[in-house]
């Protein structure tokens, strides 16, 4: 969803609501890219990308979120926006926009 277009506030708001402590990129935020990196050192994804880039998460001041001052809230990102972006382009993923109903039904009614 996140490589189609949907924003990580999209995303991680989806499932916010329906009564979760945190979405699931805050959660990745908040243990670490790096982390999920280091379980899968080869391979070329997103998350080696964004790791390449200095986005570890909380612990640098900024993931697929930013952190101003290791403050925990998360805050929109528009340099992982365009990593983001760019990987999407470079893997050939269609953007599409979603309606806000899309990361809820896709990630808990699959």
């Amino acid at each position: 969803m996140l490589l189609q277009g949907n924003q990580a506030t999209e995303i991680d708001q989806a499932l916010y609501q329906p009564g979760l402590a945190m979405g699931p990129l805050t959660m990745m935020d908040m243990s670490g890219l790096d982390l999920a990196v280091k379980a899968n050192p080869t391979g070329d994804t997103l998350l080696h990308d964004l790791v390449k880039a200095g986005h570890s998460g909380q612990k640098t001041g900024k993931g697929f979120y930013q952190y101003h001052n290791h403050n925990p809230q998360p805050l929109p990102c528009p340099e992982a926006e365009r990593i983001i972006a760019q990987w999407a382009t470079a893997h050939h993923i269609t953007q599409q926009l979603y309606d806000p109903a899309t990361p809820k039904a896709r990630c808990l009614y699959a």
